[in-house]
């Protein structure tokens, strides 16, 4: 029976490579939430810029082009925050992926040599397989002339 002497620390290599897939994969829901709630602000952002826009061209009174003009310029710095909090998400992201990375090529190197030592094991069983098999035929061999020459040999042919 194989047994890989590292395969307890092949299997916390493992559950590490999980855990960082499942941190991975929380950072990217994260990243894609940042990148929504972004968007839908520079939409409405958009969409108070062009009111301002029309406004402008119909009867808007001096005060309502200044509350327009604020709300688009609270807007936009709403849309930055946002845009920050999408880089910083984006950068969380590439670090939990350079980890996912290290974490997987860490388990790959172990999950190798469990492959290469179980390939020696096989090798090795092959071998005393043959081993054993030789034996048998040997003594076979050695004793098919003994019991040719015993007497009572030719009485049971």
């Amino acid at each position: 029976m194989f047994k890989f002497r590292l395969q307890r620390v092949l299997e916390l290599r493992l559950r590490k490579e999980q855990s960082e897939a499942q941190r991975l994969a929380d950072a990217q829901r994260e990243e894609d939430s940042a990148r929504a709630a972004c968007e839908a602000l520079a939409r409405q952002r958009d969409a108070g810029a062009r009111s301002a826009a029309d406004a402008q061209t119909g009867r808007a009174t001096a005060g309502q082009l200044q509350n327009l003009r604020f709300v688009v310029d609270q807007m936009s710095a709403h849309v930055e925050r946002a845009q920050q909090a999408q880089d910083v998400a984006h950068e969380a992201v590439e670090l939990r992926r350079a980890d996912f990375t290290a974490a997987f090529r860490d388990r790959r190197v172990l999950d190798r040599l469990r492959e290469r030592h179980l390939e020696d094991w096989r090798v090795e069983e092959v071998q005393l397989d043959r081993q054993l098999m030789d034996g048998i035929a040997l003594s076979r061999f050695v004793r098919a002339p003994e019991q040719e020459t015993e007497p009572g040999a030719e009485e049971k042919a």
